[in-house]
């Protein structure tokens, strides 16, 4: 049977952007039984239960994996990149401190935990390729992971091949 990988901005539709001077941080994108502008307990506990219920029925045809969150940055990497080489700055990478990340994605991780132990779907974990134990990185040396502030470049993606090997073992 072909695997069923499920990659996406959960976290995003729930709680909003992570760009500092986006209009759209902090404001649901999604909703489940009611819509709410703004991210409160009751649309995150529908997101979860909404997360697992769909998860674990298509557990029961194939077998699924969850990608944890990738990090996103709050800045758009190349851009900022390009800003602090024009006016001399050092090199310094783009990051957001993992902390940060971990408190964003709470609810995401929880609800992807809830589904491998009820239904035993597989979790696929980039932090590991994107961070290490304090900080995520939007760039190494310089050079951008991500061609904007969530999409990974093709230098970024190619980091986390390894991480989706798992997937046709």
């Amino acid at each position: 049977q072909h695997p069923i990988v499920i990659i996406n901005r959960s976290s995003y539709y729930v709680i909003g952007d992570n760009q500092r001077l986006s209009t759209m941080y902090d404001k649901s994108t999604i909703h489940f039984n009611h819509p709410y502008e703004t991210p409160n307990a009751t649309l995150l506990e529908e997101h979860r239960v909404s997360l697992i219920q769909t998860s674990c029925a298509l557990a029961k045809v194939r077998p699924v994996f969850l990608v944890r969150p990738t990090p996103e940055m709050d800045v758009n990497v190349p851009t900022t990149l390009a800003h602090r080489f024009a006016i001399g700055w050092e090199r310094e990478d783009v990051s957001i401190s993992l902390k940060n990340y971990s408190k964003r994605h709470a609810s995401v991780w929880k609800a992807q935990d809830e589904a491998r132990e009820l239904c035993g779907v597989k979790i696929l974990n980039p932090l590991p390729y994107l961070c290490d134990n304090k900080r995520c990185y939007g760039s190494r040396g310089g050079r951008p992971l991500y061609y904007d502030d969530h999409h990974l470049s093709e230098y970024g993606n190619k980091l986390l091949v390894p991480m989706f090997e798992e997937v046709f073992q």
